[in-house]
């Protein structure tokens, strides 16, 4: 007779449930900061720097690899949405990823990664204010509330330990600026067209329209 599995107790269910999310987190940001110290060593410190949005555009056309496996989530997405406007929206969520990310170069010029990392982390406080406002079904919330405060306080100590105000360290400030405004837009238009909800095929249909929008238009 076939011994049933026994349930996994609820602290251990939790503990798992915690423990894989918190260490995607983790490796992410690793990866964030190490890409972050590539991109600015080809701006600025290799012997021969990489134009800005060559570089950019590099970066976001690997997603066409994906393609052979979009079908499925093209067919999902269908249901909710016509062709044009899904043509329509990875466009436009085309052009915020290439414009925010070009910015966030452009900065890395003449921002010190430590402080271009800081300053472009508050986008989290200004996605989650522009949610409440813009998204339905989006609240305000103590914990969320109280985690968005401790990140700009981390970016705020961050910025404050950089140099002092002069033209290149200006220029770079605008340009950082600019890729949060971007980064920030780019959110609310991808939940609410796409929603928050995270699905696998949609993601991969996502990916590799974007990087086939990036390819079609930045190649020439």
């Amino acid at each position: 007779r076939a011994c049933r599995p026994q349930p996994q107790p609820r602290s251990t269910m939790t503990q798992n449930s915690v423990a894989f999310p918190a260490f995607l987190a983790v490796i992410s940001v690793v990866i964030f900061v190490l890409n972050g110290e590539l991109l600015q060593f080809l701006q600025t410190g290799a012997a021969q720097p990489v134009p800005p949005l060559v570089n950019v555009w590099a970066c976001h056309i690997a997603g066409v690899v994906l393609l052979p496996w979009a079908r499925p989530g093209y067919l999902k997405i269908r249901e909710s949405m016509g062709a044009l406007d899904f043509i329509t929206r990875v466009a436009v969520l085309a052009a915020l990823l290439l414009g925010y990310n070009g910015a966030w170069v452009m900065a890395s010029q003449d921002l010190d990664i430590s402080v271009l990392n800081g300053v472009f982390q508050t986008s989290v406080g200004t996605t989650y204010i522009a949610s409440v406002l813009f998204l339905a079904g989006s609240t305000f919330s103590l914990g969320k509330t109280l985690g968005v405060a401790l990140g700009l306080l981390g970016a705020v100590v961050v910025c404050g330990a950089g140099p002092g105000s002069t033209p290149d360290h200006q220029r770079g400030m605008t340009f950082a600026c600019l890729a949060v405004a971007g980064n920030t837009c780019y959110q609310i238009l991808f939940k609410r067209w796409f929603g928050s909800s995270y699905d696998p095929q949609v993601a991969v249909v996502f990916l590799a329209a974007v990087s086939a929008v990036h390819v079609v238009v930045g190649a020439p």
